[in-house]
């Protein structure tokens, strides 16, 4: 919308960019999971990939505007999180190196509270990126960009006596609380590897949408719940061994940490109150349900 002539006018539609954007960011987060669809996904890297080729910030470090600087900073930091989702690791090295020099010069201008904060963002995405170093290279060396979202082809084929509908996967509920987790942007790579497993490679959405069964879901339908979360683990051994009796999952990790360990055993008479146990999920099974424990004690599931 921006006019070729008048441009010193250009705050105005500048705002509104912004605006849109704000709106894609969330529209993207409240979608792309519920429909396990990553063209979202490419629609978002699309629009940032365009915000960093038009130079849209190239006159922020020009003003003395430490506000607009920081905008500037969560573009960076948004985009790298789009990047990741898509393996584009490439473009991820490159926008982390150009984000630590704006982290430099943001630093060195102005002399704000928040400049620890973005150096531990820097920390956290170097610290991502390392955390999953799996590469697979081709016979001349060069690195294969591999995915673990499901494809059309890649799906399993069906056991003898598997009827196709009989249950769907509606909806999956992700939970993670583990000690000294690898994070970006409140992404863990718990997190990070199993969105990614629930989510397919893009595709085209007219064609897939035409066929019979993909207009809504049966009424067959599974909750697939994944918990990834330090190990509660009880004392001793009680007279009647029942679903509180083994212990379970923490769900809130404020606790003492000794040798890197946290505290979490207790006299088996006072239960972990902050402790997701075995029993505490009885209720939700009364329709079908597919639960993973990603835990040192998932045993006791």
């Amino acid at each position: 919308d921006l006019p070729q002539y008048g441009q010193k006018q250009w705050q105005s539609y500048f705002g509104r960019t912004f605006d849109v954007y704000t709106k894609l960011w969330k529209f993207q987060q409240q979608h792309r999971l519920r429909t396990s669809e990553t063209s979202y996904l490419n629609e978002a890297f699309s629009f940032y990939s365009a915000i960093r080729q038009r130079s849209y910030y190239s006159q922020v470090n020009k003003e003395d505007r430490p506000e607009l600087v920081v905008k500037k900073l969560r573009y960076y930091a948004r985009f790298i999180v789009v990047c990741l989702l898509l393996n584009k690791m490439d473009v991820v090295k490159d926008l982390v190196k150009e984000l630590s020099d704006e982290i430099e010069d943001y630093t060195h201008r102005f002399n704000t509270e928040d400049q620890v904060e973005w150096n531990l963002v820097l920390q956290e995405v170097a610290a991502f990126i390392e955390a999953d170093p799996v590469m697979v290279l081709n016979d001349d060396n060069t690195i294969v960009i591999t995915s673990n979202r499901l494809a059309e082809t890649g799906a399993p084929l069906l056991e003898q006596g598997m009827i196709v509908g009989q249950l769907s996967l509606a909806d999956a509920l992700i939970i993670g609380n583990c000690n000294n987790q690898v994070k970006f942007s409140e992404l863990t790579v718990d997190m990070f590897r199993m969105l990614q497993a629930l989510e397919r490679e893009p595709m085209n959405l007219a064609s897939q949408m035409n066929k019979p069964g993909m207009q809504e879901l049966p009424a067959n339908s599974v909750l697939l719940i994944y918990l990834s979360a330090t190990g509660v683990f009880p004392t001793g051994r009680s007279d009647s061994e029942g679903p509180y009796d083994f212990g379970g999952v923490l769900t809130n990790s404020n606790r003492d940490i000794i040798n890197g360990d946290a505290i979490h055993k207790r006299n088996q008479s006072h239960k972990e109150m902050h402790c997701l146990h075995p029993g505490d999920l009885y209720p939700f099974t009364r329709k079908p349900l597919f639960i993973i424990v990603d835990s040192s004690n998932s045993v006791a599931y």
